[in-house]
């Protein structure tokens, strides 16, 4: 629905030198629908309430991506067949390991070659492959701040070989008085070399001397 809705705004924006008819014509719309009784079946081991799904598209098909806690896997739901076809486990444990994909986590599927994972209580980021086979790591646990949300989910973008994540001030136990850490930023981390560049994002001046509760200062991130 929303793509028709851009097509017909995109139309209504022209110069009007073509008219109505010509229009209609040309405006040649496609539909899609789903059958009603579509489902996509879940085994015993995964868990209704998740956190870290995503969509992708792989090899042309449309795939759902579905972070498994109970199996620590990363699965890969085919949308088409409507099965699961890829059950991906992550190791806890040796070489391979990548600990700590709980909460102020997340994974960011970008291709069959690279599938982010970022280990919120780590503040460590991995990259994969599809198979789940690490081959590099990022340690930021000595930045001053941390990254990524304190909601149930950490929003990710990617862009250019670099990801875009919230920062987000470390709390010290005793905290001082006044103590207001800025929220607003968003942190660009170069998956090359680990560096990280920051930027600011001003509230709007009805916000600016509001005392916001923290969960209102957490960013869904996209590169636009």
């Amino acid at each position: 629905i929303i793509f028709v809705y851009l097509i017909l705004i995109s139309f209504s924006c022209t110069n009007g030198k073509a008219d109505k008819a010509n229009q209609q014509k040309s405006l040649k719309l496609k539909s899609i629908s789903l059958a009603e009784n579509y489902s996509l079946p879940l085994d015993a081991e995964t868990p209704l309430w998740n956190y870290y799904s995503q969509q992708a598209e792989i090899d042309g098909k449309p795939k759902l991506i579905w972070f498994n806690p109970n199996r620590y896997s990363i699965d890969y739901f085919d949308i088409q067949s409507q099965t699961l076809e890829r059950k991906v486990k992550i190791d806890l444990n040796g070489p391979n390991a990548v600990p700590g994909m709980g909460l102020n986590s997340s994974i960011k599927f970008i291709n069959e070659d690279t599938v982010v994972l970022y280990s919120g209580p780590l503040r460590q980021i991995f990259l994969t492959d599809i198979s789940g086979e690490v081959y590099k790591k990022i340690d930021l646990s000595d930045y001053p701040s941390g990254f990524g949300s304190i909601a149930l989910n950490t929003s990710i973008a990617y862009r250019k070989g670099s990801v875009y994540m919230q920062v987000l001030p470390i709390i010290p136990i005793d905290i001082p008085e006044n103590f207001n850490p800025k929220y607003n930023k968003i942190a660009k981390i170069d998956l090359s070399d680990g560096s990280v560049k920051e930027f600011e994002i001003d509230y709007p001046a009805v916000y600016s001397d509001k005392n916001i509760p923290q969960q209102l200062k957490m960013m869904s991130i996209i590169y636009n």
